[in-house]
């Protein structure tokens, strides 16, 4: 059986358990009730794989497509007295991440933003002609 998606995701009243029902190749979906913290421990070791899946592909030469969320909006602010850089980044699904940035990886986040920026709006506009 191979997993197809994710049809619906929820959670009980009392946040002890996450129920995932998957959509499969077969006629029947499979729906799947795990406790939040096997959950978080099965998450955890997905990422795992999928990095070290992602590092061998790229590194052999090979295209690996990732999915990537479109972000929908992002907060920025200073965190009192920590010396970090609060980020937000909200997907179109509604998903909210945060990361706490040390300031010298906010600064080359801001100048990498900028260069890839350009190249977006140069790409963008060359295809426009």
């Amino acid at each position: 059986m191979r997993v197809l998606g994710i049809e619906k995701a929820s959670f009980t009243e009392d946040f002890s358990f996450v129920e995932v029902q998957l959509r499969t190749d077969q006629s029947q979906g499979l729906t799947l009730e795990f406790s939040t913290n096997v959950l978080q421990e099965a998450l955890v070791k997905l990422a795992a794989v999928f990095h070290s899946v992602q590092t061998d592909a790229l590194a052999k030469g090979n295209k690996l497509d990732v999915y990537s969320a479109n972000v929908a909006d992002a907060n920025v602010q200073a965190s009192k007295g920590t010396g970090v850089v609060g980020l937000g980044l909200s997907t179109e699904d509604g998903l909210t991440q945060y990361f706490a940035l040390p300031v010298d990886l906010s600064a080359k986040l801001r100048q990498n933003l900028i260069k890839a920026e350009e190249i977006a709006l140069s790409q963008s506009s060359q295809t426009r002609q």
